[in-house]
């Protein structure tokens, strides 16, 4: 019996075995691309002729759903902007009562695996009246408040509980004094870091690489007789 060398090496089939580990361990958590990002009241569709609501934005409250008015004629007070609109759970932006309501939005991560990412960051500036707590994916991630921010912009960075998939963005706005009551969104931007996205590649690379050089060295010992 002579003993030689199989084409295929231990340290061959070692290195497929933690490539596929790690290659799999940095595709989740990664995401390639954000899609449904809209600041408030620009797309509408129209309920009656005075009454236009927002296709994107929704608004709810504790006792029903309700279209997001976009508010044509803003209180004097509120801020105006060039790149978004007031949305209100009322057409005149007095809803009338003190209860809180929440307007969101839904939007998609994609990716190649689906779960939780931890690579997503989305900055939102936003106006209200009068107080907001923001919730990502049902989960409280901060409180807003303050003075007048009606007419003081507050920016947000978002960076948790995000997901492969749908997402969504919920900002729960309190209307404490009972009268106007509403919310603006003038921008919202969503980074994916290219690191994420290509981490899978180089990973896999340097694997094949040191896969390559240990398979010359380390090969299994075949009976032969």
């Amino acid at each position: 019996m002579r003993i030689v060398k199989a084409p295929v090496s231990a340290c061959f089939l070692l290195g497929i075995i933690l490539s596929g580990c790690l290659t799999g361990s940095i595709y989740a958590g990664t995401a390639t691309s954000i899609s449904g990002l809209y600041t408030t009241g620009q797309e509408t569709s129209v309920v009656n002729w005075w009454q236009q609501v927002d296709n994107h934005w929704t608004v709810t409250n504790s006792a029903n759903s309700t279209y997001a008015y976009v508010i044509g004629s803003a209180p004097s007070d509120w801020s105006t902007s060039t790149s978004a609109g007031w949305i209100s759970a009322s057409s005149t932006g007095y809803p009338g009562t003190t209860v809180d309501y929440s307007y969101a939005l839904t939007f998609s991560i994609n990716g190649p695996v689906s779960g939780a990412v931890s690579n997503v960051s989305i900055t939102l500036t936003l106006y209200v009246d009068d107080s907001a707590t923001i919730f990502v994916n049902g989960t409280k991630v901060t409180v807003v408040s303050g003075n007048s921010l009606w007419t003081t912009p507050t920016t947000l960075t978002l960076n948790s509980n995000f997901k492969v998939g749908s997402n969504t963005i919920a900002i729960a706005v309190s209307n404490s004094g009972g009268g106007a009551s509403g919310l603006m969104v003038s921008s919202i931007t969503g980074v994916v870091p290219e690191m994420g996205t290509w981490m899978p590649i180089v990973g896999a690379l340097a694997l094949v690489g040191w896969i390559r050089f240990r398979s010359k060295k380390c090969r299994l010992p075949v009976a032969v007789k």
